[in-house]
């Protein structure tokens, strides 16, 4: 099945945006790795190609990172170019996410954050 007749079929099945969504997921998958492997083998672990990929990769970490594995999330955040660094870091810092003391407390996210103080300057007019 093509594409355009898997897009239609769960259009008529799950509605237009629950199967653009879908159809977003299957085009990146074979990108995105797992949580396991940026666990265990972050500096190892598959980075993604796509702009949208690195996106869902991001936030993904943010709505399932926990505190035993935020340095491995570091190591493999510093593999991703700066602005998924900064989406990441962006997130973080807003006072209503969950996890926010968690990330923000961490040893090795505190001296990513010293050695990549530029992302939290104020633009210069």
């Amino acid at each position: 099945m093509d594409d355009q007749t898997l897009t239609a079929v769960l259009m008529g099945t799950v509605g237009n945006r629950a199967a653009m969504d879908l159809m977003a997921f299957v085009r990146l998958a074979d990108q995105l790795p797992s949580i396991e492997s940026i666990k265990k083998e972050p500096e190892t672990a598959k980075v993604p190609t796509s702009a949208g990929a690195v996106a869902m990769v991001v936030y993904r970490a943010l709505g399932s990172i926990e505190r035993d594995w935020i340095d491995a999330w570091v190591t493999y955040m510093e593999r991703l170019d700066p602005e998924a660094q900064g989406l990441f870091v962006n997130n973080v810092r807003e006072d209503k996410y969950s996890r926010r003391n968690i990330v923000l407390t961490n040893k090795k996210f505190t001296e990513w954050a010293m050695k990549n103080n530029h992302m939290f300057a104020a633009d210069k007019k």
